[in-house]
């Protein structure tokens, strides 16, 4: 349920292919306190003018052997925001993260992320703003793998109340 002054309540229903925000797989077994506090720990730096949008992350063991979360910040400057779901109509750009996992690493489950707030003036469009985080599971199958790494990317377009930047897209190495 959306409030508008315009227009009052609406009732806004995610598309089917929108992943819901805000949630944990049954499968993780560290506590939501422990996903926080390393997420409070992950320096993105200071977004600004020049680079309104940074990304930043980082690895923890879970409790399950042979499991790992990567764990994903990006912090954004104020009054920017960035699209976390757009219609098929919309001339805006949505977000895209992907990763790149070295043989034997694979990804549990899909990615979860932080709420993301409907745009003013558009409900049915679905922003991050200030900061935004993800948590993704991970196996390693191999115990031989020595120093796995892997390659994060955001692809998308960050805007404010005046204007859009061109796409761009940030990319991120980090050690598993």
């Amino acid at each position: 349920l959306f409030f508008t002054e315009a227009g009052g309540y609406k009732f806004i229903i995610a598309p089917a292919d929108w992943i819901s925000s805000g949630t944990k797989q049954d499968s993780q077994n560290i506590s939501d306190a422990g996903i926080q506090k390393a997420l409070l720990g992950i320096d993105c730096g200071t977004p600004d003018r020049l680079n309104p949008v940074l990304l930043g992350a980082t690895v923890i063991d879970d409790s399950t052997e042979g499991k790992k979360l990567l764990l994903l910040k990006i912090r954004l400057l104020k009054n920017w925001h960035i699209y976390s779901y757009v219609p098929k109509d919309s001339p805006f750009i949505q977000s895209k993260l992907s990763l790149q996992l070295p043989p034997g690493v694979k990804q549990v489950g899909s990615v979860q992320s932080s709420a993301a707030k409907p745009m003013p003036g558009a409900p049915e469009v679905m922003i991050y703003e200030d900061e935004a985080s993800f948590v993704q599971e991970l196996t390693i199958e191999h115990k031989s793998l020595k120093n796995p790494k892997a390659t994060i990317s955001l692809y998308y377009q960050t805007c404010d109340a005046n204007q859009c930047l061109p796409p761009d897209t940030l990319t991120k190495e980090i050690q598993l």
